[in-house]
């Protein structure tokens, strides 16, 4: 990680995936990457970009 990365906070987090903050707290007990300093949580973009593409479905000529 280098020292340009910005980390986003729970709300930034949330927007970036399309889900409510609800949704998020969900997401961060099921797997979802985060940091923890001290009391503040932040989320690497690039951990919220990989989420989202380890969860892309791509259709086959079979699921028709």
């Amino acid at each position: 990680m280098s020292e340009q990365t910005y980390l986003k906070n729970k709300r930034e987090a949330a927007r970036y995936l399309g889900v409510s903050l609800g949704s998020l707290e969900r997401l961060m007990r099921s797997g979802l990457a985060y940091i923890r300093v001290g009391n503040l949580v932040r989320f690497r973009p690039e951990d919220l970009t990989d989420y989202i593409e380890r969860r892309r479905v791509q259709r086959t000529e079979d699921a028709a």
